[in-house]
């Protein structure tokens, strides 16, 4: 009973995670809502040491790194804002 209530507790809690992301991705663009789904690889990791022990090796890091510094790289080259391109047309 006591492992069923957990399991279902992770259900709800999984499921309201999901529906808040949805609607942070229909307010705001996904360039700025991505990197907080970044925080799912630090929950992974420390729930690997807690409940299991496990921690990830060198490649894994690398992957953990080059993911997160790619979603860092595009967050930050969002965020300069991108250029205007200079229209003319002559009035006549």
């Amino acid at each position: 009973a006591f492992d069923a209530m957990l399991m279902m507790s992770c259900g709800v809690i999984a499921a309201a995670g999901l529906t808040l992301l949805t609607q942070a991705y229909r307010i705001a663009e996904a360039s700025v809502v991505t990197p907080f789904e970044y925080t799912g690889m630090i929950w992974s990791v420390l729930y690997g040491w807690m409940f299991w022990r496990q921690w990830p090796d060198a490649t894994a890091w690398g992957g953990i790194a080059i993911i997160i510094g790619s979603g860092l790289y595009i967050l930050w080259r969002e965020s300069r804002g991108r250029p205007e391109t200079a229209t003319t047309t002559k009035a006549e």
